[in-house]
């Protein structure tokens, strides 16, 4: 029975929860590893920070953050930060402030008007200045079978970075030294623009992590 078990568990595949769970714990080293390796070879120390939805809703936590990554940016450290999916299931994205560029990487080079990849007359997206329904629609489900959330996901990272002040680039991670082109503005990809206003950190939780609960009751003269 207990080798049945082990069996069972050994042949569970990537995509359900517990085997992307029990992926991203082992990746999520192996990342790490990665960073630190290529920083210090710059002489550039680097800071792990595992988030996930329930950080940025408890007002005391998300000010933390904030503190946390305020002092290691200006002691000159790069903090990695990655959603704790090793607890977390929903795919998590945070804007920042104005003088940020949120730089999404994926296995496409932006948005389509369809599915490239089943679609022969999808045509590529350079600009998007508005995140509509009809958009949203369009960016269709996940982009690879081993991904967790596809374009869809990236389009609600972007459109609550780009509220936030923070202009957005979707592009592929396959183009070589895509993040150096990226920030240069000669990436191939989608780019987002952002609000013409940033809103402050307050606000930002208001908007987007504070929980809200309650009944709102119109009358018929209010509603009038």
């Amino acid at each position: 029975c207990d080798g049945r078990r082990r069996d069972k568990h050994q042949s569970a595949g990537l995509n359900d929860a517990g085997g992307k769970q029990a992926a991203a714990a082992v990746g999520q080293g192996l990342l790490m590893e990665e960073y630190t390796k290529n920083l210090m070879a710059y002489q550039i120390p680097c800071a792990q920070i595992l988030l996930n939805r329930s950080d940025f809703e408890d007002r005391r936590r998300y000010k933390n953050i904030f503190g946390s990554l305020s002092v290691l940016l200006g002691r000159g450290a790069i903090p990695i930060i990655n959603e704790n999916d090793t607890i977390a299931i929903e795919e998590l994205k945070v804007g920042d402030n104005d003088t940020s560029l949120l730089i999404l990487l994926t296995d496409i080079d932006g948005l389509y008007t369809a599915n490239p990849k089943s679609d022969p007359n999808a045509r590529h997206i350079d600009v998007v200045n508005e995140i509509t329904p009809e958009l949203t629609a369009a960016a269709g489900g996940a982009g690879s079978g081993n991904g967790t959330g596809g374009m869809t996901t990236k389009l609600s990272a972007a459109s609550l970075a780009t509220r936030a002040g923070v202009p957005v680039l979707i592009c592929s991670s396959a183009e070589e030294n895509n993040i150096v082109r990226a920030v240069k503005g000669t990436a191939k990809g989608t780019y987002f623009t952002a609000s013409g206003h940033n809103m402050k950190t307050r606000l930002q939780w208001m908007a987007f992590y504070a929980p809200s609960a309650g009944n709102l009751y119109v009358d018929e003269g209010a509603a009038e």
